[in-house]
């Protein structure tokens, strides 16, 4: 049966409009940024950048031992997939001191009787 389908189907005219079909289903793919590698190394700059810190912040944070760095012939540098799951492990400490701040702001604005 699938003989007499094809016995009149040019091969190669067949092969460009598969190709041209394919193409066209991943084009949408194509223009897509690809995913920042989180594996991969980098900056304070560029992960200041990442995380849409100041460079300043990303020091502090670095200094105070809430996001892990390696030092490499003096300089600093960060793996992402670190970084990030450590901002994830301290969330809900720093949810709770948040919460904590916003309830002392709450307080002092509310007129004594």
């Amino acid at each position: 049966m699938a003989d007499l389908i094809l016995r009149d189907v040019d091969p190669d005219r067949l092969r460009e409009e598969i190709v041209r079909d394919v193409l066209e289903a991943i084009r949408p793919l194509l223009r897509q940024p690809a995913p920042p590698d989180s594996r991969r190394c980098c900056s304070r700059a560029e992960l200041a950048q990442i995380l849409g810190w100041s460079i300043a912040k990303v020091d502090r944070r670095t200094v105070a031992g809430a996001i892990p760095s390696i030092m490499d012939d003096g300089r600093r540098i960060y793996v992402v997939d670190d970084v990030m799951e450590a901002l994830k492990q301290a969330t809900p400490e720093a949810e709770a001191k948040a919460a904590a701040r916003q309830a002392a702001k709450r307080a002092k604005r509310q007129p004594k009787v």
